[in-house]
């Protein structure tokens, strides 16, 4: 049993019941009074007994907190999205029933008080007497329609005067909930989208006529125009930068971190930071949308930045030799990134081609396959003999010994996030010629030992032939709208300026260009042409307790420049 709190999950006993009795004991409370049963036990019925169980209509308040919550569940765990606009008008419409069913029954109660006086309640005027419990409890739930909503239709007569002052009440309730609660509810959205809806609106018609005017390229319009699109509608005009820069700086340093720590962690460029210094490197980054076609790295040409890749990022990577592959979520493309990790890894000797023959999975979703960096959908055409096989890693790789392990990773995308099943090992050996490849069975498992499922693969290792191209560099192109982490390398290196100088010495810190500018500055001179003598005095304060206080001593040292 747990709660969840703005401060986190409340799962202690202790702490839970107090917060119980802190907020909603205190409707149960009353809802738990057994009036109903007192009443029956001294043989009240009827009327009485009915009133005696209204107590227990209190819980009815808690309701609202409940459809919050299952709201959010609803989002969160499949793929609707219940806007707060549709909540509300939902929550709205759902007090006008309750409250119209409340008011029947009271309506109702009324018109059977009196119903031996002819001719004095609405149940005898409208010759409901002889009707069923069933079809008075219709017809009073048509009048409290009616009422509470201010249609005024005016059917049901209402004689009494108990009958007046209850239509009075549902109609000043029913002007407060519907005439300018449902009104402004509906007023609100409506006006919320019509002011985006013309801003998006005036936007694309400016950027139409600046194009018209300046004579765009017909491809690069649509591709603007799509881009516009896409924003729009499927990014809901939310801006990354607005919404990090909104939070705390500690907050959204969080949010980074769970998409790019791992990331730099396991990248070789940033193996220099140590301990904390990570985290400030994290702080560097900021989110970047990549449009389709964008190239991010290309091979031969400078690369200033790194990027990282989001579960909502596609991105492809072209070698030197012309292998296409996409990038897993994770992973970190540029040309400073894949060329240290290449000299951690070691100098290229053969070249590693794995090509999928058949995949049997117990999945339920979309499913792929992740092999150094690169991903590859589990749907090859199946063949018995491996005769029909799909290429899905073609790499050049550093090999020591006879043989290339490498580890393969079985992922699905299940409600819209990429959940692991398994992993598995498999081991390559040397080939000479690519005529004669082996093919592997890969069991995969999951982190508790259960058996996912079996992949078969057809693999071989060569050595690289004498003139093969040795390059780290990769040509990074986005194939769709992809969601990613940007890292200026500029940024990074002055902070490993910062880093580094604080390693040094105190009077190393001091920049050389403070005496030369003393000697070639005269402001520095006295007037007799005498060079100023520049001191930087340090106070030390040692404290060593004394019967109970603290006493301070302090000493100097004077550095003279």
């Amino acid at each position: 049993l747990a709660v969840k709190m703005p401060s986190g999950i409340m799962s202690d006993p202790k702490q839970f019941g107090k917060h119980y009795l802190e907020t909603d004991f205190r409707f149960d409370r009353l809802s738990l009074i057994p009036l109903a049963t007192c009443a029956y036990l001294f043989g009240a019925r009827g009327t009485l007994y009915g009133c005696a169980r209204l107590f227990q209509l209190l819980r009815v308040v808690r309701i609202g907190k409940y459809l919050g919550g299952l709201v959010e569940g609803i989002n969160v765990r499949s793929s609707l999205d219940i806007t707060t606009a549709s909540l509300r008008i939902f929550q709205i419409f759902a007090l006008i029933i309750v409250l119209v069913h409340l008011f029947g029954c009271v309506f109702h109660l009324l018109g059977i008080e009196d119903e031996d006086s002819p001719g004095e309640t609405w149940i005898v005027v409208d010759g409901m007497e002889d009707e069923p419990s069933s079809r008075r409890y219709l017809r009073s739930f048509y009048w409290s329609l009616y009422t509470i909503t201010t249609i005024g239709f005016g059917s049901v007569p209402v004689v009494t005067i108990p009958e007046r002052i209850l239509a009075m009440a549902t109609m000043a309730i029913g002007a407060v909930i519907c005439d300018a609660g449902l009104t402004a509810v509906l007023a609100s959205i409506i006006s919320n989208k019509d002011r985006q809806a013309g801003t998006n609106s005036r936007r694309i018609q400016c950027c139409k006529l600046y194009m018209e005017t300046t004579d765009v390229a017909e491809t690069l319009q649509e591709r603007i125009l799509d881009f516009y699109s896409y924003t729009d509608n499927s990014v809901k005009n939310v801006n990354e930068d607005e919404i990090l820069g909104s939070l705390s700086p500690s907050l959204a340093s969080e949010i980074v971190q769970y998409f790019c720590l791992f990331p730099l962690r396991s990248c070789a460029l940033f193996d220099k930071y140590e301990g904390g210094a990570i985290y400030s490197l994290i702080k560097l980054m900021k989110p970047y949308l990549a449009v389709p076609g964008e190239c991010l790295s290309r091979i031969g040409s400078p690369c200033d930045s790194i990027f990282v890749v989001t579960e909502r990022g596609s991105i492809r990577t072209m070698d030197a030799e012309g292998f296409i592959s996409d990038a897993v979520e994770g992973t970190i493309v540029g040309h400073a990134a894949t060329s240290a990790n290449s000299k951690r890894d070691g100098s290229p000797t053969h070249r590693l081609r794995l090509e999928l023959i058949s995949a049997n999975i117990k999945s339920k979703g979309d499913t792929y396959i992740v092999v150094g960096g690169v991903k590859s959908r589990c749907r090859p055409p199946s063949s018995s003999d491996g005769s029909v096989s799909q290429t899905m890693f073609d790499k050049q790789v550093a090999v020591d010994t006879g043989e290339y392990r490498c580890k393969l990773a079985v992922k699905e995308w299940r409600k819209r996030r990429s959940e692991l099943i398994g992993t598995g090992e498999v081991t390559i050996p040397t080939h000479r010629t690519s005529m004669s490849p082996s093919i592997l069975s890969v069991t995969i498992a999951s982190n508790s030992g259960r058996v996912m499922g079996t992949i078969q693969l057809k693999g071989s290792l060569m050595p690289l032939e004498a003139g093969a191209t040795l390059s780290h560099e990769l040509t990074c192109t986005s194939q769709s709208y992809s969601h990613l982490f940007r890292l200026e390398l500029s940024d990074e290196r002055r902070l490993d300026q910062v880093f580094r100088a604080a390693t040094l010495p105190l009077l190393d810190r001091i920049p050389s260009s403070l005496s030369v500018a003393a000697e070639e500055n005269s402001a520095y001179q006295n007037e007799d042409g005498t060079d100023w003598n520049l001191e930087l005095k340090f106070n030390h304060v040692n404290q060593t307790p004394r019967e109970g206080r603290k006493a301070s001593r302090r000493k100097s040292s004077i550095f003279k420049l």
